[in-house]
């Protein structure tokens, strides 16, 4: 395995550099209009309420993770709600969401969807100088913008731009041979830790390896126990309310085991044992078992930069929870990464690979679904991924 990153050093064609201006106002023209849309409107993005409503309690030193109390705070938004949308992330989570709470709900939900953009901007412009480090940002800001993962996520206020900056600074850290800044930054990870189960199995496999490795692992760790000692501080019990809340079914909420998901592994367990949430993540532990035998293969040739694509691709597709269409950003990893190659062998493929998520992400409005319906966007946007071995390199 090469750890060098791929290096771009041709000019860039005028008819490519013209393309992907226009791709970029497109972009830019459609996203204006949705804000000034989302300015009008009354309602706010359908998942930021979870954030603000934890975010409350955490301030009010109650149990975040009581499904009425989330309800009671929930009301303040919309008082006809009688099921809390729960916000099911773990500990670590709860000193992000507290300053959120300090706000009025409209405030905080611009201000949080800002941070999130500005989250995948930064992640972008990260990604490109590890995988495409003599191009212009710019050059790949049109992909990063229409995907549709980006998309739904400020569609819906999630919280996936943290989780992809996280990935991003990770995979930066490690490219600089800054392991505690990759480290502090893959930490983030854990506010969906179900939905990068393969990532984080072969990086606790770093604990085995001396010097930097060792070193980024170990500031993780540090990072995740310092933000749950902060959740202890307004809430002594929250570990136990936590575990709590996922074992004990509520009237108020919706379980877990309940959502219907838009994964494969979600219909093996619908089709094999229904009630066990268990055959769901069976999947998601054998594609993390076969990523760390791989890691053992490579030994110290291992490079975190160019494994991370792959490690994150099949994480994400294999997940035993989530895996809706608003968590898909974190695939910019290996878009991007996809991107930086098909440039190096033929740049009008950059042009080609931006307008294929376009229409991804315009179909996703067209044949408007449930989310659990959208089982075929990360399939579809991994697609020409395909390709890859037809990508030579001189």
């Amino acid at each position: 395995m090469n750890s060098e990153a791929a290096v771009i050093r041709n000019p860039i064609p005028k008819r490519v550099l013209w393309w992907l201006f226009f791709l970029l106002l497109l972009v830019t023209g459609i996203a204006a209009i949705r804000v000034y849309r989302g300015v009008m409107s009354p309602e706010l993005p359908k998942d930021f309420v979870q954030y603000w409503a934890v975010g409350r309690l955490v301030l009010e030193g109650e149990n975040p993770y009581a499904p009425a109390l989330q309800l009671r705070e929930q009301q303040h938004v919309y008082p006809e709600r009688d099921i809390a949308l729960m916000m099911w992330n773990p500990p670590p989570a709860l000193p992000l969401y507290a300053p959120w709470g300090l706000l009025p709900a409209r405030l905080a939900a611009w201000l949080w969807n800002g941070l999130q953009l500005g989250a995948v901007l930064a992640a972008s412009f990260l990604l490109v100088r590890v995988y495409a480090s003599d191009s212009a940002w710019w050059w790949f800001l049109p992909l990063s913008l229409g995907f549709a993962g980006t998309v739904w996520l400020l569609l819906y206020g999630q919280n996936t731009g943290w989780i992809l900056f996280g990935l991003a600074g990770f995979a930066w850290g490690q490219h600089r041979g800054q392991p505690w800044l990759a480290g502090c930054c893959g930490a983030l990870t854990v506010l969906k830790p179900h939905l990068l189960v393969g990532f984080g199995l072969v990086w606790i496999w770093d604990v085995w390896h001396r010097g930097q490795r060792r070193i980024a692992l170990l500031a993780g760790v540090a990072a995740v126990l310092l933000a749950t000692a902060l959740a202890h501080l307004s809430d002594p019990q929250v570990l136990p309310h936590y575990l709590t809340a996922l074992r004990e079914p509520s009237p108020y909420a919706v379980s877990p085991k309940d959502w219907m998901l838009p994964t494969a592994s979600y219909w093996l367990r619908h089709y094999l044992a229904p009630e066990s949430m268990a055959w769901q993540f069976l999947p998601s532990i054998l594609a993390a078992l076969a990523l760390l035998l791989w890691r053992l293969r490579w030994g110290e040739k291992w490079s975190w930069p160019q494994a991370l694509p792959i490690v994150v691709a099949v994480s994400v597709l294999t997940t035993g929870y989530g895996g809706w269409i608003f968590d898909l950003p974190v695939l910019l990893v290996s878009l991007i990464a996809l991107a930086a190659r098909m440039y190096q062998v033929r740049p009008m493929l950059l042009v080609y690979l931006t307008v294929w998520q376009f229409l991804v992400t315009w179909a996703t409005f067209v044949y408007g679904y449930t989310l659990h319906g959208f089982w075929w966007v990360a399939p579809a946007v991994l697609g020409p991924c395909l390709f890859l071995p037809f990508l030579k390199t001189d």
